[in-house]
């Protein structure tokens, strides 16, 4: 099998990999992408070598970008919330009260 490793160390969306074969190979080819983002993307090997750490100092470096990133998606969750009870706001002020239920 094929494996093919190519780091992005910037934001590299959309990503578009095209391969030219035959359609009887292309019936009989599988093909597995591992798409990783965030801290699973990181290449903590190399950061490790670059910046002479240990291997605590690499996973407290982990478990700090895993709570950043638990902490960015709780805002994200958050806002959407809100916006969500934003909506349901508005929705309700345009339903005449008596055609709510009685729990409204």
């Amino acid at each position: 099998p094929l494996s093919v490793f190519i780091p992005c160390t910037t934001l590299c969306w959309p990503a578009a990999v095209s391969f030219a074969v035959d359609l009887e190979t292309a019936y009989h080819t599988k093909l597995t992408l591992d798409w990783r983002t965030g801290v699973a993307a990181t290449d903590w090997d190399t950061i490790a070598k670059k910046e002479h750490l240990d291997q605590l100092s690499v996973e407290m470096r982990k478990v700090e970008g895993a709570i950043r990133e638990i902490y960015a998606e709780m805002l994200q969750l958050q806002q959407r919330e809100q916006e969500m009870r934003d909506l349901n706001g508005e929705r309700m002020a345009a339903v005449p009260p008596a055609t709510r239920s009685a729990g409204d």
